[in-house]
């Protein structure tokens, strides 16, 4: 088969033609986050040191394509504490609380947690301080919603 720009679909691939085609694929797919995005897996994240409320940060979020960041491993924790740096202590992720529990603002499931135990979920009422944010040093914490904190924003590195 030449370099004929129509598909053939009578045409088989070679294990060697799969397996470029594979890697090119996925190659591309890992590495597919906007500059100045960070990749992991197949997600992108993005800190953003400027202080804002949970809501306007989620909104912010929205505007570059993505949500606050939801957590579903402690790598992905870790990997969002690397990315917040040192100088900053805080940052807003996508947590939030309703009367059923805690949330993701993507619409990730909640079946990992990290909560500090100053800020554990029986410490405080979750409609007094329904907002979650990452700590760089001692797990999540939770608070107000209006607190001024720099926040990181997630997107699918597929939707970019």
């Amino acid at each position: 088969m030449g370099h004929n720009s129509e598909f053939d679909p009578s045409h088989s691939f070679t294990h060697t033609e799969v397996e470029v085609h594979f890697f090119f694929f996925f190659s591309a797919a890992r590495n597919s986050c906007p500059r100045g995005w960070h990749s992991l897996d197949s997600r992108c994240f993005l800190f953003v040191s400027r202080p804002s409320s949970w809501y306007n940060a989620e909104e912010h979020c929205i505007i570059l394509g993505g949500r606050l960041a939801s957590v579903s491993s402690t790598r992905e924790y870790n990997f969002l504490q690397l990315i917040t740096g040192s100088q900053y202590s805080h940052a807003w992720l996508g947590g939030f609380s309703l009367q059923v529990g805690w949330l993701w603002a993507d619409g990730e499931g909640f079946y990992y947690d990290n909560w500090d135990s100053r800020y554990s979920t029986s410490a405080y009422p979750s409609s007094s301080y329904p907002c979650m944010f990452l700590q760089t040093h001692y797990g999540w914490g939770r608070s107000t919603c209006r607190s001024p904190r720099p926040f990181i924003c997630s997107k699918s590195a597929f939707s970019c």
